[in-house]
């Protein structure tokens, strides 16, 4: 996640060459301090908090031993995991068996709460929490630049609102629909939140430096289109709706209506990149 179009050799100092490349790079995605959550979030049920919190604690650990030993910074999203799940898996230990039910049904909507309470506050004591990640891509002397600063702040808000998706689709399962399970609130509606969150996370840094101004001489790089940003979420659609499919977790035709929507979709766009006119599938 970069906040200006030159990124310096000399802004981060990677000194194991295993880390180097491809690998570095998602390391050094924000990312990653939520794919913890994910875990939680996906395997999170009754009689498997306790495994689940175990799994997201192991990775949290993982994270900051390897910021660590790449010389990174310690990262505010990182703190937040290891402080977490260690105090859900001791919670999952000590509580009695009426806590422990509790905890398990209300575990998503306390996870989607925390994450958004913790990204907005990052955004008002101004730091965003993408900003440590992205300081460790860019030299030093972009890092107060108007085209970085509104990078980070729009792509944690863009997270912040994700995750409150997240949170207000978990309570209305919860609550009005008096079912944990319902395939909308508690799986759908999350996942695409987070999908979207994702995608423009990689969309939008090219975006802001093509619109930011140039020094004397330079030509922007031509801002990416919208189709870019769609045509992976298109994809994933269709992803989505396999999986749902294969573990009958929606109405078949609500399975098969995204998978008809993603190739579509991801096929009609792919042809006007190409400058091919869509023909008609067979």
């Amino acid at each position: 996640m970069n906040g200006h179009s030159q990124v310096s050799d000399t802004s981060t100092s990677i000194t194991d060459p295993g880390f180097s490349g491809q690998v570095g790079r998602i390391l050094d995605s924000p990312i990653i301090g939520l794919i913890p959550w994910v875990v939680v979030g996906v395997f999170e049920g009754p009689g498997r908090t306790s495994w689940a919190a175990a799994a997201a604690l192991a990775l949290s650990v993982l994270f900051v031993a390897m910021d660590l030993l790449r010389r990174r910074s310690l990262k505010i999203l990182n703190v937040v995991d290891v402080a977490f799940f260690t105090a859900l898996l001791v919670l999952s230990h000590v509580v009695s068996a009426d806590g422990l039910r509790w905890l398990e049904t209300w575990l998503g909507e306390i996870s989607n709460i925390t994450l958004t309470v913790v990204i907005v506050a990052s955004i008002l004591f101004r730091m965003p929490f993408t900003m440590q990640y992205a300081r460790e891509q860019v030299a030093k002397q972009y890092w107060h630049t108007p085209t970085f600063m509104r990078i980070n702040y729009a792509i944690t808000a863009v997270w912040a609102a994700a995750f409150l998706v997240a949170s207000i689709a978990g309570l209305i399962g919860e609550l009005a629909l008096q079912n944990s399970s319902n395939v909308w609130t508690n799986w759908i509606i999350q996942i695409i939140a987070i999908l979207v969150a994702a995608e423009f996370t990689s969309w939008y840094p090219k975006v802001a430096r093509a619109q930011s101004p140039q020094p004397d001489g330079q030509r922007a790089e031509p801002a990416p289109p919208f189709t870019e940003f769609l045509s992976p979420l298109l994809k994933m659609t269709a992803v989505v709706g396999i999986v749902s499919l294969s573990l009958s977790a929606a109405p078949v035709w609500f399975g098969v209506a995204l998978i008809v929507v993603g190739v579509v979709g991801a096929f009609a766009i792919h042809q006007t990149e190409s400058g091919e006119p869509a023909r008609e599938l067979h």
